[in-house]
Order: C-alpha cells, then sequence, then structure tokens
C-alpha cells in the first residue's frame, strides 16, 4: 500500500487537488468503499485509524 506523507500545501498544490479530486469521486460512486475495487482501501484505511496523532483531528 502506499506509504502516506504530509504533504506541502504550497509545493504540492496540483498533487492536493487531483488527490482531492479521486477522492470525491470515490466517495461518491461508493460511499462505504464496499465495491471490489475499493476493499482494499477501507481495510487499509481501517487498519490505520487512531495510529497517528492527525487521526485526532476532526
Amino acid at each position: 500500500m502506499v506509504d502516506f506523507k504530509l504533504a506541502n500545501i504550497v509545493n504540492d498544490r496540483a498533487m492536493v487537488d487531483a488527490a482531492k479530486k479521486v477522492t470525491e469521486e470515490i466517495l461518491t460512486d461508493d460511499p462505504d468503499l464496499s465495491k471490489p475495487e475499493n476493499v482494499a482501501l477501507k481495510e487499509f484505511l481501517q487498519s490505520q485509524k487512531g495510529k497517528t496523532i492527525w487521526s485526532k483531528i476532526s
């Protein structure tokens, strides 16, 4: 799976915007991430829940 890192909001603007667009498309199409192509992503996100200080930000 991907090794997520923090983005630099200025230098990585195009990448952040692209990631946001793809995220919105995925969640609009499959809000529960239950489609076969999204199950691995759902499992990864669930496995990471509460493991970082960033998970406490809402």
